[in-house]
């Protein structure tokens, strides 16, 4: 994956990572905003750093080209010295940003760093600094951690110990300066972190960097669509780079913690790709930090513990038989098992009637920046996948007194769901004693994806229609509400989030173009703010990003949509058994899928053919199940 631009870059910014460090920067070169550097977890270390050839900046003036390609970033600049690179990448099981700056000429530079140990909701400090220097070594620490910076070349420090307050997003930032290292040499190599691996070892880490990332994509997918193949290999890699040593970081920049919900929108998609062992981590990493069988919002190294979500535990619970259908591991399902039982005992005891209640003390679903009425449609949605799996789980493993009992709660919310919630024309977003909310939200579509809701066509005219859709995609919120805000967090801008559902929503009732509209949108983002990558949301009238650049469910629901609502692969390793039913839109006319069931991958090839399509597995020993026609727009 290669995506190469030259200027002007607008706001274009990248990122590099490995489970323990995250570079941001933009693809100007700039470091423009208090979330721009390098990154330990939660924890700051460096501002930034600047590099001089001759006197001359390597600055957003001069900068000639970038290349990103996940694995490393290659900054050309044009100086009066002649052309200078500057490549970067973070090692795999490292602690360090690798930086390699190049002439065809001998150069004089001047490097300066801006050291900023901090934990990520902190702002201006006055932490006192140590340096700490030898031949080719500079550590600076402060009572937070440390920063080594390693040279290839012998450096003459010309120390400084500076104090600095400057204010990159309009919020004051301290940074330690500790002087300016003087490097003369044609190539010369930086390292920046703990100082694990030396400097000479840039070439072979980063080949095997390149290596490893071009070994998670190889031969996932092909289609008749480059474009959709250059999209869904992106957020491959871009959930790789969230990936971190417990589970899944929610978001770059800022969202540096193990959110709930985010994580379990998105652990079918890592599922899908193979990545069950960290998949199974990651389950466990939250069930030991349950409480009473409520599943963390999230986890955080500065914040603590959160549990302000009913719907994680939810997704947790559908997560666990996701795996268990996609790898056919009992064992797992057997040893994570008394923790499911604990969370449905906890999920049942929110339950009056059919539904279940939230924001009884708390803002508990996804749209966390309200408080919403105890019935939310979303939310009823989920708790619907959640008995079904359950229920699947429980007879797997032989407790049938769970399972009857789930049976019968998801009989009822089935029966008892549209005559409720529907309003005739659409889904009411909440409802309680006092009645419906019938305020239209995206929050619809989740009812239709999951199959709870059976109003397909009535909704469907709704959401893909010019209220909802905006040129970012699906507003949060329709355009003709009295609440509608298009910057609004939760009252109006656009979230690949909402969008995504709503394409899942448009495949599963027929309307696959409609659908294939709305990947689009986010196909077109991959290529805007975080190059590679899928944001969280947007002004729905301007398109300006609201959120994060690189949100892990972008990524995610992107890889999950394609799979299961537009192939209709459906995976069953205890019966060794896939079930594809396409729902392709026109732009798709073939599709190759290297799918993973039961410890093993199978390609699952799928082409049009006629007013059907032709379906092959090359898993002999595979079961496949083809369905010509996957929905019905009822």
């Amino acid at each position: 994956m290669r995506f190469l631009r030259k200027p002007p870059f607008a706001d274009s910014c990248y990122f590099l990572s490995n489970r323990s460090l995250l570079f941001h920067r933009f693809y100007d070169s700039g470091f423009r905003n208090k979330w721009t550097g390098l990154w330990s977890g939660e924890r700051k270390l460096l501002e930034y750093f600047a590099v001089s050839v001759g006197g001359e900046w390597l600055s957003p003036e001069n900068i000639e080209k970038t290349e990103y390609t996940f694995s490393s970033c290659i900054h050309t600049y044009r100086t009066s010295k002649g052309r200078v690179t500057e490549t970067l990448f973070i090692p795999h099981g490292t602690d360090d940003l690798m930086v390699e700056i190049s002439s065809s000429r001998t150069m004089k530079l001047g490097v300066k760093l801006g050291i900023n140990i901090r934990m990520s909701d902190e702002n201006e400090t006055s932490r006192k600094y140590e340096v700490v220097h030898g031949s080719r070594t500079v550590n600076i620490s402060n009572v937070l951690g440390s920063v080594s910076v390693n040279v290839s070349k012998d450096i003459d420090f010309q120390r400084k110990d500076s104090y600095e307050v400057h204010e990159p997003s309009g919020e004051k930032q301290s940074y330690f300066f500790p002087g300016t290292l003087r490097i003369s040499g044609k190539n010369v190599v930086i390292s920046i972190g703990s100082g694990a691996f030396g400097t000479e070892k840039f070439s072979s880490l980063l080949e095997e960097k390149k290596k490893a990332y071009d070994d998670i994509v190889r031969g996932k997918i092909s289609s008749s669509s480059p474009r959709l193949e250059e999209s869904f290999r992106s957020c491959i890699l871009s959930m790789e780079m969230l990936k971190g040593r417990d589970g899944y970081y929610a978001g770059f920049p800022w969202f540096r913690q193990y959110w709930g919900r985010d994580t379990f929108w998105s652990t079918d998609a890592a599922i899908r790709l193979g990545d069950s062992e960290h998949v199974k981590k990651t389950l466990m990493f939250f069930s030991e930090k349950s409480r009473d069988g409520c599943i963390p919002n999230f986890v955080s190294e500065s914040m603590g513990n959160s549990f302000n979500s009913i719907d994680a535990t939810l997704l947790w619970g559908i997560s666990i038989d996701r795996l268990l259908k996609a790898t056919g591991d009992t064992d797992f399902a057997r040893t994570v098992y008394p923790k499911l039982e604990e969370s449905f005992r906890y999920i049942m005891s929110r339950r009056e009637g059919a539904f279940i209640s939230h924001d009884r003390d708390n803002s508990e679903t996804w749209m966390d920046t309200q408080r919403r009425r105890k019935n939310a449609v979303d939310v009823q949605a989920l708790f619907y996948m959640f008995l079904e799996s359950v229920e699947h789980l429980s007879r797997v493993l032989e407790r049938d007194g769970n399972a009857r009992e789930a049976h019968e709660a998801m009989k009822l919310l089935r029966e008892r769901f549209d005559d409720e919630f529907f309003t005739g024309s659409f889904y009411a977003d909440t409802k309680d004693s006092h009645g419906l909310v019938r305020k239209k939200t995206a929050n619809t579509a989740v009812a239709i994806m999951t199959g709870l809701g059976r109003k397909c066509a009535p909704v469907m005219k709704t959401l893909s229609s010019d209220i909802f859709s905006s040129l970012k995609g699906v507003r949060t919120v329709s355009s003709d509400e009295h609440v509608y805000n298009p910057s609004g967090y939760h009252n109006g801008s656009t979230w690949s989030l909402t969008t995504l559902w709503a394409a899942a929503a448009q495949f599963r009732c027929g309307r696959s173009d409609d659908a294939w509209k709305n990947i689009s949108l986010m196909m077109d983002d991959i290529r805007t703010d975080a190059i590679g990558s899928i944001g969280e949301c947007w002004d729905s009238e301007t398109g300006k990003l609201l959120g994060c650049p690189m949100q892990l469910w972008g990524e995610a629901m992107f890889i999950s949509i394609v799979d299961e609502f537009m192939l209709g692969i459906e995976i069953d390793a205890l019966k060794n058994k896939v079930t594809v039913s396409p729902s392709l839109p026109s732009a798709v006319k073939e599709i190759t899928r290297s799918v993973f069931i039961g410890g093993k991958f199978v390609n699952i090839h799928i082409r049009k053919s006629g007013k059907g399509y032709n379906i092959t597995c090359d898993g002999s020993d595979v079961k496949l199940i083809k369905k010509q026609e996957q929905y019905s727009n009822r």
